[in-house]
């Protein structure tokens, strides 16, 4: 990770734990503000959209499984241009038969 992201990470986490300590609840026989409900939504919602993120960077960073895909996408392009490479042969072999027939 780079050193942008660590900032930016521990800047959202210093933030989730200030959030986390205004929406803690409070001593009310009320029950719970509407502003602090909406605050540990949010706090619910920032914190699964995190593991989300990270989920995605770590599937990012396997090296071995991006070189495995990257290996068969190029063998795939190989093999569709030795096979694109044969018909032109065999088009051109047409081309000049046919080519050959005219002129008789």
């Amino acid at each position: 990770m780079s050193s942008s992201h660590l900032r930016r990470a521990l800047q959202v986490g210093a933030l989730l734990g200030v959030a986390a300590f205004l929406a803690a609840p409070r001593a009310s026989a009320q029950g719970m503000d509407p502003d602090q409900e909406r605050a540990r939504q949010l706090i619910v919602r920032i914190r699964r959209s995190m593991r989300e993120i990270d989920s995605l960077l770590l599937s990012g960073a396997k090296p071995d499984k991006v070189e495995k895909e990257l290996a068969a996408s190029q063998k795939r392009i190989e093999d569709l241009l030795k096979e694109t490479e044969s018909k032109s042969v065999a088009v051109i072999k047409n081309i000049d038969e046919l080519v050959s027939l005219t002129k008789t």
